[in-house]
């Protein structure tokens, strides 16, 4: 506890630590707020480490993943209740498509084991659809902070 003297010479009585949080922005108000922000993040991520995983899993079955991914990524622009995603993952699929396509066919610095959709695996442009959702959400939780 800290006691300073103000002009009249009444003592005043401050708590210093709280003086000092609350001058470097760190209160416990604030504090919370980002770690919600932090626990929002984390949680808007888990898909993108899911779909890794997956992945790891099904890489040899282009369609089983084609199919996963894209009931997963409807399920969950239905579940989050913003529709103008379907807009932004079509955007993320063909900005995806032309990415990968010029990437194998026309300039050839990749390539892929099990290619069955102009040379890149079917399920590719699903997960850049995917992407650019999870940034946009991400992004709005970021803006914030």
């Amino acid at each position: 506890m800290l006691i300073t003297r103000r002009g009249g010479g009444m003592a005043d009585t401050h708590d210093s630590k709280s003086c000092a949080q609350k001058a470097c922005g760190f209160d416990s108000h604030s504090r919370h707020q980002l770690m919600d922000k932090i626990s929002k993040i984390f949680l808007e991520t888990l898909p993108v480490f899911g779909g890794i995983l997956l992945s790891y899993l099904f890489w040899q079955n282009n369609l089983l993943l084609f199919t996963i991914y894209l009931t997963l990524t409807f399920g969950l622009i239905y579940l989050h209740k913003d529709k103008s995603e379907f807009l932004i993952f079509a955007y993320g699929v063909i900005i995806g498509i032309i990415i990968e396509v010029v990437g194998t066919s026309i300039s050839g610095y990749q390539s892929f084991t099990n290619p069955d959709f102009l040379g890149i695996p079917i399920w590719l442009p699903v997960v850049w659809g995917y992407g650019f959702i999870a940034m946009k959400r991400i992004s709005l939780i970021i803006k914030d902070l």
